[in-house]
């Protein structure tokens, strides 16, 4: 793509300038998100740890 003058390219690099702003607070927000998810998941994983160690003890104690 060209441009005609000095001015329109100007308005383009200013757009985009813009752009990489939204791009950036978009990327912001997944990160956090990202973060989010990552955290629940260490929880469950955690919690499905700890569920197969009851049912372990469980399991042992009808065995018996």
């Amino acid at each position: 793509m060209e441009f005609a003058d000095i001015n329109s390219c100007i308005q383009d690099f200013n757009d985009l300038g813009n752009d990489y702003k939204v791009l950036e607070d978009l990327n912001k927000e997944y990160i956090t998100k990202l973060e989010e998810v990552s955290d629940l998941q260490s929880k469950c994983v955690k919690e499905v740890g700890h569920q197969k160690y009851r049912l372990g003890i469980l399991s042992g104690s009808i065995k018996k």
